[in-house]
């Protein structure tokens, strides 16, 4: 911290100093009024005498008095215009001709303390140092968004108007960055970094030929309480399912804590759901079935303490139809076609195992294999391509149909005994069922089947029989291959009747949607993925709100929008995503999680920086007394209003004393 001593008085214009040899004008004058007599011709003096005794005495000090005020005056006139100021003992170097100011915008100091926005008072700690310095500096800006390039000369005037309007941006950066773009510009004087430094870390070097000061704001978030992230119970939504919001909170204070979690659609209140949790907790609330408007919603948590993070944004897209393709033979089963065929979720198409389509097979995300007796080298080649794509295979197979062309799939698969079994119950804590049933009984009444097969090479079953066979297994497979034991006509199995079937083949056909949008992103995510249709694959796209509308540089690759945003572009909230006037979609923004955390570290970071000599530590309770502090300290306190009231003060004493004594 810099000293605040004052003991050197300098004068500003040392050339006016000469003029104080007028102080020996009322002195000359004063003189020459002792030497002045006057004769007064009387007839008697005897009545006199005493009265001209007793008026000699009174006469004298005044005079005296008049002397001192008229020299004082004098000499305080003079000292003010040669501008007297006291600075510091260790005030040696001379003021810089750059001044390079960088003012933290970042979220966290939206923050308020004792009833002031930090923002606010790191606006009037730059606006103190801009005053500090005399006209003529030249001065260079930069704060988090890099509005503005390091190399920009501003007057005092011109940075005081720019200053005044800058705003919180949507993200931080650190002060690596920060000094990184400033030695990069190659700007040589004074550095002021004006910042919390919660996020300090790490030892940092500067540049040696710079002196840097650190204007420390206060800024308290010990107390905070914010969300740490939220997920969804299931990857995706459907009716037949449920779902939930998980919903996980983190405090900077360890102690226990208690809050409220109030759940908005479309800014309509939905819920609240309390919590109480040390550190870290999670609350989960449960989506209602059928709710509307999962595309804006908005969680407020009830923080008094700090505010400026309490609201956090998601959006729960509806999944783009999931493409399903049916490849069947003439005897294959119906249920397939009559499960996905008009269902809003899907689109679907059958083609003939004899036929391919095989532009429809690589657009697929799921592609049932349903009863095909003969694998042709076409059909294994379209397979293979597809699994090697990312595309999820589920083979159901046909009675009587050859097993060693499996094997160029990947499928071990030999015939078995043809027992007729019922099916287990199914493992309810396996993530593939979480979710699929309102209520999880182990006393289910299963479905039977016919073990008409058996899979040599499973990696991990999903259903078995009650002898531990396998009834559906993904098969051990770089790929996501499912195969079952036993065909689908009703003659082996009750399974395609049985209210499994229809939650087992959504979750493999959903469980596939490889465009599903991320609940939220962050502010500071310069890159983001968008999943796009088949038909909005082309255009440009915007992303609106009510308070912004953001063209970000895009490209559209394997059907997903990649958008790149510069840091100082977004704010948190629900924003939609448009081309040409058309909604694609939603998407959501929120600040970065270190914008809420709170640094344990942050005095140590700061010994670390004032280990460089040519680093000081500029801290003040206040902008008022940071500005009194900077003052004195590089300009110091100039004193020519006090010298100028003073001499105009013994002037008027000077008039009083001849005009009343």
């Amino acid at each position: 911290m810099l000293d605040s001593t004052f003991t050197i008085l300098v004068f500003e214009k040392p050339e006016i100093l000469p003029f104080l040899f007028l102080v020996f004008l009322p002195i000359i004058v004063h003189l020459f009024n002792l030497r002045r007599t006057k004769k007064v011709v009387f007839s008697n003096t005897d009545l006199l005498r005493k009265v001209n005794e007793e008026t000699s005495s009174k006469r004298k000090p005044k005079e005296l008095l008049i002397l001192i005020s008229r020299v004082l005056a004098v000499t305080l006139l003079v000292l003010a215009f040669a501008l007297p100021t006291i600075k510091e003992n260790n005030q040696e170097k001379n003021i810089a001709a750059d001044v390079i100011i960088y003012l933290d915008n970042a979220p966290a100091l939206q923050n308020v303390l004792e009833g002031e926005s930090r923002m606010n008072e790191a606006i009037r700690f730059a606006q103190s140092i801009i005053e500090a310095y005399p006209n003529g500096t030249k001065f260079h800006f930069i704060e988090n968004s890099y509005k503005n390039s390091v190399l920009t000369d501003y007057t005092k005037e011109t940075l005081l108007d720019l200053i005044s309007d800058t705003d919180v941006v949507g993200t931080g950066r650190s002060l690596e960055e920060i000094l990184s773009r400033i030695e990069a510009s190659d700007v040589s004087g004074d550095v002021y970094l004006i910042s919390d430094f919660k996020s300090g870390n790490g030892s940092i070097q500067v540049d040696s030929l710079k002196s840097y000061f650190l204007a420390l704001v206060k800024n308290d978030l010990s107390d905070n309480i914010y969300v740490d992230t939220v997920f969804l119970e299931n990857s995706f939504l459907s009716g037949s399912f449920r779902n939930q919001l998980n919903i996980e909170l983190a405090a900077n204070n360890l102690d226990l804590t208690q809050t409220n979690v109030k759940v908005y659609f479309n800014n309509q209140l939905a819920g609240n759901v309390s919590l109480d949790f040390e550190g870290t907790g999670q609350v989960v609330y449960e989506l209602p079935e059928n709710q509307t408007n999962l595309e804006n919603i908005r969680l407020e948590i009830e923080d008094q303490s700090v505010v400026f993070d309490n609201s956090f944004y998601l959006s729960i897209n509806s999944l783009q139809l999931t493409n399903v393709v049916e490849i069947f033979d003439s005897n294959s089963s119906r249920f397939i076609s009559e499960l996905f065929n008009e269902n809003e979720f899907f689109s679907f198409e059958r083609i003939e195992a004899q036929n391919l389509n095989t532009q429809a097979i690589q657009t697929a995300d799921l592609i049932v294999l349903n009863g095909v007796n003969e694998y042709s080298n076409q059909l294994i080649n379209q397979v293979n391509e597809a699994l090697n794509s990312g595309i999820n295979v589920v083979l159901i197979p046909s009675n009587g149909m050859s097993t060693s062309r499996l094997i160029e799939m990947g499928i071990r698969m030999v015939s078995d005994d043809e027992l007729r079994n019922q099916l287990a119950t199914p493992n309810f804590s396996d993530p593939f069922f979480q979710g699929v049933f309102e209520e999880e009984s182990v006393n289910m009444e299963m479905p039977y089947a016919t073990t008409n097969y058996r899979l040599l090479n499973p990696e991990y079953d999903l259903l078995n029989y009650l002898n531990g066979r396998p009834f559906l297994s993904k098969v051990a497979v770089e790929n996501s291959l499912f195969v079952f034991t036993s065909p689908f006509d009703s003659e082996y199995t009750s399974f395609v009747n049985h209210a499994l079937f229809v939650p087992v083949f959504y979750r493999l056909a959903l469980g596939s949607q490889r465009n599903f949008a991320n609940l939220y992103y962050y502010t500071d995510s310069e890159t983001i993925s968008f999943p796009l249709s088949q038909k909005s694959s082309s255009g440009v796209f915007q992303i609106k709100n009510d308070l912004l509308e953001i063209t970000p540089d895009q490209r559209i690759t394997e059907g997903e929008l990649i958008m790149s945003f510069p840091k100082d572009q977004l704010l948190s909230g629900n924003y939609r995503v448009e081309n040409s006037e058309e909604v694609k979609g939603n998407i959501s923004f929120n600040q970065s999680r270190s914008e809420s955390q709170f640094s344990n570290g942050k005095d140590a970071f700061l010994a670390g920086l004032l280990e460089n000599p040519n680093v000081e530590l500029l801290e003040a309770s206040n902008s008022q007394e940071f500005g009194t502090m900077l003052q004195s300290s590089l300009v110091g306190v100039s004193l020519w209003k006090w010298a100028m009231a003073l001499g105009l003060l013994f002037l008027f004493v000077e008039i009083i004393l001849i005009r009343y004594l």
